[in-house]
């Protein structure tokens, strides 16, 4: 076979070595400890993720900010994701759906009914700020796997695109403040 440096994610014969990297990561998820990947672009942090997150073989949803123009489109990619989540871990039973009502506050819970069933979908409230709804989808999210005794994996790539974007806005505190709490 012959080798060549993957443009995109390192997959099965590209990804190479980073095996104790990889364990490492794997117990920070099994143990729900979050974790933070830091190095210069193409190093390979995406790649590692993918391959700790597939050997755990829990749900998860990667939220990319590359993109991200300003705060809204950052609360987007973020609720968007949780969604992901909900409604790969949910079923919707009247426990779940008690489970959440303390965290709601300004987030309308819908129910969608589509071919594969009913799910929850989390809409933001326009009249909320940012940080409050992006700290409440969270809240919900950790309500229901709790509840259904679940893990699930957030991995947010571009995390730094926070700060560039929206600076001082509370979004990082809000996310800290969630992930201090699950």
């Amino acid at each position: 076979m012959e080798y060549k440096f993957p443009l995109g994610i390192a997959k099965d014969a590209y990804f190479c070595n980073r095996v104790s990297e990889t364990e490492h990561l794997i117990r920070n998820i099994h143990s729900c400890t979050h974790t933070v990947l830091i190095s210069p672009r193409r190093y390979g942090k995406t790649s590692l993720a993918y391959r700790a997150i597939g050997q755990c073989g829990l749900p998860f949803v990667k939220i990319d900010l590359y993109m991200a123009r300003d705060h809204k489109d950052i609360e987007r990619a973020i609720i968007k994701g949780i969604n992901g989540i909900i409604s790969q871990v949910t079923g919707l039973t009247d426990k779940v759906l008690g489970s959440i009502a303390t965290y709601i506050k300004s987030i309308k819970p819908i129910l969608e009914v589509g071919t594969d069933g009913m799910k929850l979908v989390l809409q933001p409230s326009e009249f909320q700020n940012v940080p409050e709804n992006i700290c409440e989808a969270l809240q919900i999210l950790n309500a229901i796997l709790e509840k259904k005794n679940q893990k699930a994996v957030l991995l947010i790539d571009e995390f730094q695109e926070v700060e560039r974007v929206a600076s001082n806005s509370g979004i990082e505190g809000a996310i800290r403040h969630v992930a201090q709490e699950t």
